[in-house]
This record gives structure tokens, sequence and C-alpha cells, in this order.
């Protein structure tokens, strides 16, 4: 393989990794990119069965490898950014919880505790893009959440008083 397609392997990759990791969040592209992989598959192995060409079936799976490379470190760095995104949530829930013992009611928003800083307010996940945490409440009850790539959403409930994953 020559360096040239290395270089372009290496830039897919990284724009893939960068993808999964800031502009997944939404519905249309994880099925565009969920699509892309299926199409990419499939391509592989029309390639790898019919092709007579040793050059188009090495690119075709080193592409395949480079995906699935991509979308495996995603997934882990996702977690990662969850887990640290549920931690920074914990520490709203504390001075939530503060701010029921000493007005009697939630806040209307998380900006209206004193402390909370403006970066409080967002989360881990993401490498460029600024993520907030999503806050509601009603009565004796308040939901905090945050968007996970691939549509999904990280919910605090207060009744249960724990983090769960959902659609």
């Amino acid at each position: 393989m020559k360096f040239k397609s290395s270089i372009i392997h290496v830039v897919v990759f990284l724009f893939l990794v960068w993808v999964q990791l800031d502009i997944s969040f939404s519905a249309v592209v994880s099925a565009f990119f969920g699509g892309l992989f299926l199409l990419s598959v499939l391509v592989v192995f029309v390639l790898v069965i019919f092709g007579k060409s040793r050059p188009a079936k090495i690119h075709s799976g080193v592409f395949l490898a480079v995906y699935v490379a991509a979308i495996t470190m995603s997934n882990v760095v996702n977690s990662r950014l969850a887990s640290d995104s549920i931690d920074k949530g914990n520490l709203l829930v504390e001075k939530l919880e503060m701010f029921h013992k000493g007005h009697g009611v939630y806040p209307g928003q998380l900006t209206d505790i004193n402390g909370i800083t403006e970066d409080q307010v967002f989360t881990d996940m993401g490498l460029f893009n600024r993520i907030p945490f999503f806050y509601s409440a009603k009565g004796s009850d308040y939901n905090l959440s945050f968007p996970f790539p691939g549509w999904m959403l990280y919910t605090y409930e207060n009744k249960s008083q724990k983090w769960y994953l959902d659609d």
C-alpha cells in the first residue's frame, strides 16, 4: 500500500471518530452512518468474493477495518465521556437537593442555583461541541438529562435517584 493511501485512511479514521463523537447525536446522522457501515460491508464482501483486482480487495478490507476501528474507538471514548458527564451531573443533583432543602422547591433552571457556573451546566460529551444538561422540574420531581450518540438520552430522575439510558 502506498503512503498516499495510508494518509487517506488516517484522515478517514479521524473524520469518522469526530463524526461519531460530535455530530452523531441526531437520528439522521446515526442512521446515515449505520447505513454507510452496512453498505461498506456489502461492498467489501462483493469485492472480496467477485472482485478480480487484488488492490481493490485490499483497499476495501482496509476501509472496512478503518471504519470498524473508528466506531470501536468512538464507543470507548463516548462511554468515558458519558461516565464523566454522569459524575458532573451528580454534582448538579447534590446542588439541586441543597437548593430544595433551603427553598422548599426546585429551581426553575440550573443557573438559578447560587454557585453554579455556566461551565457546570454543560456535559463532557462531544469533542468540540458544548452539549448542555437538560433540566426540567415540576412540583417535587425533576429530571436531569443529556444526549448520548445514537439518539439516546441519559436521564436522572429524582424519584428513583438513578441514571438510565433510553431512546
